[in-house]
């Protein structure tokens, strides 16, 4: 594992030093800090700051896009700058007929059984994993 990761990122002795704790049978999760070298630490920590910077952006974005909107349609619907150029988007919804909703409900009762079905086999030992994927999760305590 080690191996793959140096060959995969050999520009990150972070990732490289997370890899050695998974070689010593050790997840990051089971890491304690005095496990960690100072990159490896540094590098969490970064991870950690910018998914804060990622909520808070998302956060501010969220608070101004009526404003934004506002701004580009007195501009009559486009902003040009050095920079950017902003237009509007438009996504519309529709209400369907009775034969639509009835074929819904149909298509959600299949998935339902398609759902139950994935359970039984899951859990029969029947299904096989096709793929994994790994991923950091992240939970604020701060």
């Amino acid at each position: 594992m080690q191996r793959l990761c140096q060959e995969k990122f050999p520009h990150c002795l972070a990732l490289s030093n997370l890899c050695s704790l998974q070689k010593n049978q050790k997840t990051p999760t089971q890491a304690s800090t005095k496990d960690l070298t100072m990159e490896t630490t540094e590098l969490l920590d970064r991870f950690a700051e910018l998914k804060r910077i990622e909520k808070s952006t998302k956060d501010e974005l969220d608070s101004i896009k009526a404003e934004v909107i506002k701004a580009i349609e007195a501009a009559n619907g486009e902003v040009k700058t050095d920079a950017y150029v902003m237009k509007l988007g438009k996504r519309e919804t529709y209400e369907y007929t009775v034969k639509v909703k009835e074929l819904e409900a149909v298509l959600k009762e299949a998935k339902a059984a398609v759902t139950a079905q994935q359970k039984i086999e899951k859990e029969g030992g029947h299904a096989t994993v096709a793929n994994t994927t790994v991923f950091p999760t992240f939970k604020d305590l701060v």
